[in-house]
């Protein structure tokens, strides 16, 4: 690998608006994905940090402690100093050890941790709230009531369109979907080739 710095883009978006829909679709053409949720599973089975939230929280499982992160913000901001300094380690790792031609970062919390300030461009995935949080309510089998506090908890989507580079809106088909990636990738393409 060259050691030019990796192009990456950050790619973002409310709850439950498609992003997984979108990375997959990335992915399957041979671009690098890093997604920082399934970092985060990953890190919640490491028995150091397993202790250190048990020794927080007592004996809680995951889908209690989302709950309960979602309800006291002072609990959310313990987890997130916990956890996001060693996130960004395994991004740095990534973007070192990635040889594709260009790179997407998944993070739902891209504007909350600061992360778009290391991405070249900002990619957002967007859709009307009442499908975000009835597509979150039968993905995930939550109330919309819960689905409706995290998106509260989230970064707003008026936050998110401000930084945003690229925008898909995703509220029909898949094709409609694919539609609109396939430009943003050839256009991404090229700027990394400009890179």
């Amino acid at each position: 690998m060259s050691t030019q710095r990796l192009f990456v883009v950050g790619l973002t978006g409310g709850l439950a608006t498609g992003k997984s829909l979108v990375s997959d679709w990335f992915a399957n053409k041979g671009v690098g994905i890093f997604d920082a949720d399934v970092i985060v599973r990953k890190l919640h089975q490491d028995p150091a940090i397993q202790h250190s939230i048990h020794q927080r929280f007592g004996n809680i499982q995951r889908p209690a402690l989302r709950e309960l992160i979602f309800n006291d913000r002072e609990a959310k901001q313990w987890l997130e100093q916990l956890l996001q300094p060693l996130v960004r380690q395994k991004i740095h790792q990534w973007r070192l050890s990635t040889n594709t031609v260009y790179g997407i970062l998944v993070a739902p919390l891209l504007i909350e941790t600061g992360l778009y300030q290391q991405v070249d461009r900002v990619l957002v995935v967007d859709c009307d709230q009442s499908l975000q949080l009835s597509r979150a309510s039968k993905r995930d089998q939550i109330s919309e009531g819960l689905a409706a506090r995290i998106v509260a908890q989230q970064a707003s989507r008026e936050q998110r369109l401000a930084i945003a580079d690229d925008l898909i809106i995703n509220h029909g088909s898949i094709v409609q979907l694919e539609a609109q990636i396939e430009p943003l990738h050839q256009k991404y393409l090229r700027m990394s080739e400009a890179h």
